[in-house]
């Protein structure tokens, strides 16, 4: 009989990391994947560190991440990093997901290649040029 072996499912900040890796790689010959940065929502903390947080400005459910470079009709793109198996919206996350200005695009990336690809496929969309 063959023991079957379970894999563990990565966590999201290791999805992250391994996406930013990928990010910092593909930068070296298209410097707009350089331009993507985490913003620090969630997480554990202590109370004293969120309250903290809190009076900064950090909101709940801003997506994970930005991308603040126009393509095609959007001004900038926003990830929301979520497991490959279970990884599911808050309430809290989809709120602020609806309420963004319609200008900046959002996707859910399952895992760090799905976000690797819908990444790609957004800065496939071209430089939105701004013309006088």
């Amino acid at each position: 009989m063959v023991a079957q072996v379970r894999r563990a499912v990565p966590t999201e900040h290791n999805e992250q990391v391994t996406l930013f890796r990928e990010m910092h790689l593909r930068g070296c010959t298209d410097p707009r994947w350089r331009q993507a940065f985490a913003i620090p929502n969630g997480g554990k903390r202590s109370i004293g560190v969120a309250v903290k947080m809190k009076a900064e400005g950090v909101k709940p459910g801003v997506p994970d991440i930005f991308l603040p470079v126009a393509c095609g009709i959007w001004c900038g793109l926003f990830v929301e990093m979520k497991r490959i198996k279970g990884g599911r919206l808050s309430d809290e996350q989809r709120e602020f997901i609806n309420s963004l200005d319609p200008h900046y695009m959002v996707v859910i990336g399952h895992g760090a290649q799905d976000a690797i690809d819908k990444i790609r496929d957004y800065l496939a969309l071209g430089e939105r040029r701004i013309t006088a």
